[in-house]
């Protein structure tokens, strides 16, 4: 089970504040969908809340097994998807795999050989990532993130660049891996994205 407290948080750049006054309770089962426009700061509270960024007021704080989790381990809880992330380019589908899953542990049964199965991918296994198209790196982005063992996966606007087929593959694959995960959902209101949250926070209701 893991937790994460969220007391009166706040994020100013500069003289503009992102979001302030936020406060919230998650947990292990909950699907949070963060909605808003685009800029209005939806990505900046999710890098908040995967602790690579600080915030400006207020506190978050995490547990897990109900044991505190201090700042710096927080990244060990978290694995995220976003179209900002950088593959490396130079490498393979086969060696990216392999790679990120040296610093990240690999969900319980499942196997590379197995990823590049279920991802349709098998195919272009030995293909460099540079001759990807941009939904092929968007679906290696989610596949690397929603086969981690993390109990808390974040994913900012998951089907940018994927076409319908891509889409229904991933909302497959996202519920295969679901469960014992606090699942965090960016979306500018893409139903195709939210189509798992049970719980709804508006960006735009934290601007004052």
């Amino acid at each position: 089970m893991v937790t994460i407290d969220i007391d009166k948080i706040g994020k100013k750049f500069r003289n503009e504040w992102i979001f302030k006054n936020l406060s919230l309770q998650l947990k292990t089962g909950d699907v949070l969908g963060i909605t808003g426009s685009n800029g209005s700061g939806k990505s900046t509270l999710l890098q908040v809340l995967s602790g690579f960024m600080s915030v400006s007021t207020g506190s978050i704080s995490y547990s897990y097994n109900h044991k505190h989790v201090q700042p710096d381990s927080v990244y060990e809880l978290v694995s995220l998807a976003s179209p900002y992330l950088v593959l490396v380019e130079d490498y393979t589908l086969r060696e990216m795999l392999k790679f990120y899953f040296r610093f990240k542990k690999i969900a319980n049964g499942i196997t590379v050989d197995n990823i590049l199965e279920e991802s349709l991918l098998k195919q272009h296994a030995d293909k460099q990532l540079k001759d990807f198209s941009s939904g092929m790196k968007q679906k290696v982005k989610l596949l690397l993130a929603i086969t981690s063992d993390t109990p808390i996966l974040l994913l900012d606007e998951p089907c940018t660049n994927l076409d319908s087929h891509v889409i229904e593959w991933y909302q497959q694959y996202l519920r295969k891996f679901s469960s014992d995960r606090l699942i965090i959902v960016c979306s500018n209101q893409v139903k195709e994205e939210l189509f798992m949250c049970n719980k709804f926070l508006s960006i735009e209701d934290f601007k004052k």
